[in-house]
C-alpha cells in the first residue's frame, strides 16, 4: 500500500509528516506561527500548505487551519508580516511582492513587502521586533543601509503602526509610490 502523499520515509526514522502537513497540524496550538515558521525555511509554499489540508478533510479543528492558510496564501513569515498585507489588500495597495529576494554587496535580503518596480522596500518589525539583541538590531541597520545603498527606498512599519494606524501607514506608502514613480519619468 503506498504511503500518503503528505508523508516522507526518513532514515532511520521511519515515516513523517512532510513540512507543509506538520505546519497544517500545528497552526492550532501555535495560532498560526508553525505556518509563518514554514514558509520562512521556504521548505513549504502557500499552495503547499492548502494540498496538505485538503488531504485531511475531515479533521477536527480544520476550519481554524482553514482560516491561518488563507491568511498565509500571500507568504507572510510573520504575523505583523500577515497584518501588512491584510491591510495593504483592504487600502487597494497592489503591485507588490511578498518576501522578494535582493543581492546586495555579496548578500541576499528577503524584503518583507517589495514594490519592485519602483525599488520600495517595507520592512516590518513586529511584536518581538524590540525583544531582539542589540547584534540583531544592528544587523537589521546594516541591512536597511546596504538595501538604499543599493538603490532602494526603506520604509520600516511597526506592528504597532498597523493595528493603530493603518490609514496613516497606508497614506504614507502611497505618497512615497507616488514620489518614487514621478522620479522615475
Amino acid at each position: 500500500m503506498p504511503a500518503p502523499a503528505w508523508t516522507q520515509l526518513q532514515a532511520g526514522l521511519g515515516w513523517l509528516c512532510s513540512p507543509a502537513l506538520n505546519a497544517v497540524l500545528m497552526s492550532e496550538s501555535t495560532d498560526g506561527e508553525s505556518i509563518f515558521a514554514a514558509l520562512r525555511s521556504r521548505l513549504v509554499t502557500p499552495e503547499a500548505l492548502l494540498a496538505a489540508l485538503a488531504d485531511i478533510p475531515s479533521r477536527r479543528g480544520n476550519p481554524g487551519r482553514k482560516r491561518r492558510i488563507v491568511r498565509a496564501q500571500t507568504n507572510p513569515w510573520s504575523a505583523a508580516e500577515a497584518l501588512a498585507h491584510k491591510v495593504f489588500r483592504s487600502g487597494g495597495l497592489t503591485g507588490w511582492t511578498a518576501n522578494h529576494p535582493v543581492a546586495c554587496e555579496g548578500n541576499r535580503y528577503f524584503v518583507d513587502i517589495a514594490f519592485r518596480e519602483c525599488k520600495l522596500a517595507i520592512e516590518i518589525d513586529g511584536r518581538q521586533f524590540h525583544d531582539r539583541t542589540p547584534s540583531e538590531f544592528e544587523s537589521e541597520r546594516l541591512r536597511s543601509l546596504r538595501l538604499a545603498k543599493a538603490g532602494w527606498t526603506v520604509l520600516r512599519i511597526t506592528y504597532w503602526m498597523l493595528v493603530n494606524r493603518p490609514e496613516e501607514v497606508l497614506a504614507s506608502v502611497r505618497a512615497v509610490l507616488r514620489r518614487l514613480t514621478r522620479a522615475a519619468h
